[in-house]
This record gives structure tokens, sequence and C-alpha cells, in this order.
């Protein structure tokens, strides 16, 4: 559809929701909702390899958005294993909370989760992810905070809420112009045929008028047979055609 109107409408990211966590520890958050296999193969690499030693892990599942920003706010990584996605937010909540993200993109944000400080693995790339995730994980802890808030940052950055609010904003006034601009051509139109009906009406009466208004058999018989001449008439003039309805 090459000439149908696309709108980009970022999502917005509610601050108050999921606010900069100030007290972190070192936990790990994830959502189990999808690729459960997976995530099990990373977290068992990760135990054997020792890089999840002192960690706690949390799955977030079934919990209120509440209580997910809580968990969020405390936990220093979180770990994206969903895939695909139509614009994944769950990452981009837990950054803004100050999490430093490991994980997939769900294809539909694979460039934003890298712009937002993220670290990104092809989705299914379990050998790649587990890669990222011991290297965070062994990170000192001080540097992987400063991770998270600058992670926080620029989420905040790219997905504020006013963004948002701009974006579908424009979408609204674009499509009221677009009514309008129907409605207008609608209305030109119906002023357009009335004026050719209007113009083939008068040729007629002049036509019977210079003929001394026609013979009796040439006269119409009743105003239907009037009528039925005069779309006739209307319809083999040789005017312009009607384009914009």
């Amino acid at each position: 559809f090459p000439k149908h109107p696309v709108h980009v409408v970022p999502h917005g990211i509610d601050p108050t929701v999921f606010p900069l966590g100030t007290e972190k520890k070192k936990q790990i958050a994830y959502m189990p909702r999808k690729h459960v296999d997976e995530a099990q193969q990373v977290f068992g690499w990760l135990h054997f390899s020792g890089a999840l030693d002192g960690w706690e892990v949390v799955a977030i599942d079934g919990l209120s958005e509440r209580d997910t920003s809580k968990i969020l706010q405390e936990s220093a990584v979180f770990f994206q294993f969903g895939y695909p996605e139509g614009g994944t937010l769950p990452p981009f909540e837990a950054m803004a909370c100050g999490c430093v993200v490991v994980g997939y993109g769900g294809f539909s944000s694979d460039e934003l989760l890298t712009e937002c400080g993220g670290y990104r693995a092809p989705s299914a790339d379990t050998t790649l992810f587990f890669s990222y995730a011991s290297k965070i994980l062994r990170m000192p802890w001080n540097d992987l905070l400063e991770w998270g808030v600058k992670s926080a940052e620029l989420t905040l950055k790219r997905l504020s809420l006013d963004s948002e609010r701009d974006a579908l904003l424009v979408v609204a006034i674009h499509q009221h112009a677009v009514r309008c601009m129907q409605v207008l051509r609608a209305s030109r139109a119906r002023v357009v045929v009335e004026l050719l009906r209007v113009d083939v009406a008068v040729d007629l009466l002049v036509e019977r008028l210079g003929d001394g208004v026609g013979t009796a058999a040439e006269r119409p018989e009743t105003e239907e047979q009037a009528g039925d001449e005069l779309v006739a008439r209307s319809l083999v003039r040789e005017e312009p055609a009607l384009v914009e309805v």
C-alpha cells in the first residue's frame, strides 16, 4: 500500500510506575512465559560455569504491574527470553528500573534494545546469550550499577510519555484532516453533479422552445418520461468525468 499513510507510535514508559531502583541486590529477574527450555539451558550453563555464584534468580510470572515493578527495582539484571514479539515492553521497563538487560529483542525491538544499552543476542542463540550473561554477572558491582543507571536514562529518553503523546497527536490530526478533505470532496462532487443536471435541463428546455416545444409525439407524456429523457441526455453529454468523490 504505497499511498497508505503509516504512522509510528513509540511505546511510552511511565517513570512513576517503573522508577529507577535505588536498593539493588545481586538478583536476576526473568519472565518464564516463553522458551522455558532456552532459559533452563542458559541458567544451567551459568550455574556449572560458576557465574551464578552469589546471585539469586527470580521468575516474574502472573504478577501485577506493581509487584513486577517492585522486583525490577531491586534486581540488578534482567534476562529477556521472549521472541517473537510485536513490540516487547518488559526489557525496557526493566531498564527504566535500572536493570542491565541481556537477551533477545524479539525481532521487533532488536535495534532499540541495543540503543537503550541492552546486550542483545540473536533470537534462539543461547550460546551468545550465555556469553553475554556470564560477562555481565562477573562485572564489578559498581560498574554494573552505573550501567543500569545509564540504561534507564537512555530508555526514558527514547521511550518517553511525551514522545508517545506527540505521535498520537500527529495521528489524530492527520485522521481529522483526511476526514475533512473527504467531506469537502464529496460536497464539491455533489455540487458539480447538480450543476450538470441543471445544465442538461436548460439545454433540453431550449431545444424544446426552439422547436416550438416539439410536436405532440415528441413531448414526454408524463413527468417520469421527462425525467428518463433528462437522465439519458445527461449520460451522453461529453462532460469531464468526476474523479474525486
